[in-house]
């Protein structure tokens, strides 16, 4: 029976990736970027909307609107993933800050997962129980619900050089991203 075995620690920073990347991949919040990148268009459209009232169209009016619609369709996403970030940062710092780094196991097995954090908590999950694995260019996650996931750093496989001996164990039939 194939069985691998990972030791790593998660810090802040391992938290925040994971929760940027289900923003990220959100519905929700694909949505949300791109009624907001729609704003946009008001920018572009209240100067044409001044000349109609006015009889007179102001060039210079309307390249600045335009100038400003172009910034706030590239900005917006930029300032929102770093306010994400910011807050992301303070709630990890409220809830775990004292934990942190956090020592985790992983045990990866043809059966599924055995998570362990410390000595207080193990999660177990057969493979039927992982939602999806979704992974980033730094982290693999395993999802066991649509909000919660096992993180477990890219740098942790390639240190002990098991990206082979994983896609082995990890069975065809769960979702991958």
């Amino acid at each position: 029976m194939l069985q691998l075995d990972f030791h790593y620690q998660l810090t802040k920073e391992d938290y925040i990736a994971f929760n940027l990347n289900a923003y990220e991949h959100s519905l929700v919040m694909k949505r949300s970027l791109i009624t907001t990148r729609l704003l946009a268009l008001i920018f572009i459209i209240f100067p044409l909307i001044i000349s109609q009232i006015t009889g007179v169209f102001i060039a210079s009016l309307f390249y600045f609107f335009c100038i400003l619609a172009i910034l706030w369709f590239f900005i917006i996403p930029k300032i929102f993933f770093r306010s994400v970030r910011r807050n992301l940062s303070k709630m990890i710092d409220e809830k775990m800050g004292d934990q942190l780094p956090m020592d985790e196991r992983l045990e990866i097995t043809e059966e599924g997962l055995i998570e362990g954090a410390g000595s207080n908590r193990e999660y177990r999950s057969a493979w039927s129980g992982i939602v999806k694995i979704s992974e980033t260019d730094d982290y693999l996650y395993f999802y066991i619900n649509p909000m919660a996931a096992i993180i477990l750093p890219k740098s942790e496989i390639e240190a002990h050089d098991l990206g082979e001996q994983l896609k082995k164990i990890i069975p065809e039939s769960v979702v991958k991203e």
